[in-house]
């Protein structure tokens, strides 16, 4: 065959190869092993490469390795490296042939320890760093290793590796975009069931839960229990001291409820200074009487909001299920007659 001949096979070659990988790329459902399928491919794509490894900074500011070939993949996990480690790499924009054999200068025994277990550190004579990024932040390098010449990885070799690298970098864009609406949605559920001055439970959530925890209750033969929270003097301290106050008295009693019950339970803002609490698991009556008394207790502490000193009582009422009432909303009424009936006579 002859070298134009030659060139052009192989310059199809690789373009078939990169489509490849594109499509694992791009249409998989994408996550950290993709890492390793791009490595893997990459590695089988430039010449000059025999190894190598991914490594990722992380939202915690440290690098973190992703991928391995002809290294011990379980042990680089457990290496973390930061900028002053990963060394004037960190600060690369663009593909670079490196030199590791100052690494001693720059780690610590036990990582240089690690690394030697990972394997053939020694042995790498040659290593093409290639900056992965988004939007033109680098987020993190792929190494390619050479074991045999220090002068390995041609020109060639790294308009490959930068072909390559593009391919890579639109995956990673996917996946941080991926992450970023998985994330979106996370907060927007949030919100939809969560008080925002409070971040306690809402309303609508509080009756959801209430609803299936009734349901259990029947099923597992256990006492549910209702406490309905009324502040008193709130009114007087948001209309004296005006609402930042106001705020701040809901936000301290939604930690000191929070405070007063199980993790299992559930403390939420019902809305205005009205707060709900579901108790799970009751054997009888006087777990509901432990804490209820342990909440009273906790609300009656002093609260101190900049100069001033409140004194913020809570009227509390309760319900228990099925004891009490087999339906939500003769539950809920019970327990709303019931904390009008034991509400302090001081006003609101």
């Amino acid at each position: 065959m002859d070298p134009i001949n030659h060139a052009l096979e192989k310059e199809l070659n690789f373009r078939k190869a990169l489509v490849t990988l594109t499509n694992e790329l791009l249409s998989a459902n994408l996550d950290k092993t993709f890492y390793q399928t791009a490595l893997e491919r990459t590695v089988e794509l430039v010449p000059g490469a025999e190894g190598g490894s991914v490594i990722i900074r992380h939202d915690d500011g440290l690098y973190h390795y992703e991928a391995a070939v002809q290294f011990d993949f379980k042990v680089l996990k457990k290496v973390t490296l930061t900028d002053t480690e990963m060394g004037e790499r960190s600060h690369f924009s663009r593909i670079e042939k490196i030199q590791i054999q100052d690494y001693e200068t720059r780690l610590s025994p036990e990582k240089i320890s690690l690394f030697s277990r990972a394997g053939k550190l020694n042995k790498i004579r040659a290593t093409l760093s290639v900056p992965l990024g988004v939007n033109d932040k680098t987020m993190g390098f792929m190494n390619l290793d050479n074991f045999d010449h220090t002068e390995a990885f041609t020109t060639d070799d790294i308009e490959t590796a930068e072909a390559i690298a593009a391919q890579i970098s639109l995956a990673l864009w996917r996946l941080v975009l991926e992450k970023t609406l998985t994330e979106e949605r996370a907060r927007f559920e949030f919100m939809a069931h969560h008080d925002p001055l409070t971040s306690l439970p809402n309303r609508r959530l509080f009756l959801d839960s209430l609803r299936q925890a009734m349901a259990l209750s029947q099923r597992a033969d256990w006492l549910l229990g209702v406490l309905y929270v009324d502040l008193n003097k709130f009114k007087q301290i948001n209309d004296t001291y005006g609402h930042e106050a106001g705020d701040f008295v809901l936000r301290e009693t939604a930690i000191r409820l929070r405070a007063s019950v199980r993790e299992a339970d559930m403390a939420a803002r019902l809305g205005g200074d009205e707060f709900g609490v579901l108790l799970y698991t009751l054997s009888d009556e006087q777990d509901l009487v432990r804490v209820r008394d342990k909440i009273s207790k906790n609300l009656k502490k002093p609260m101190y909001f900049q100069d001033e000193v409140f004194h913020v009582q809570g009227a509390i009422g309760w319900a228990i299920f099925p004891t009490q009432a087999t339906d939500e909303n003769d539950l809920l009424r019970i327990a709303d007659r019931s904390m009008y009936d034991h509400k302090v006579s001081d006003p609101k």
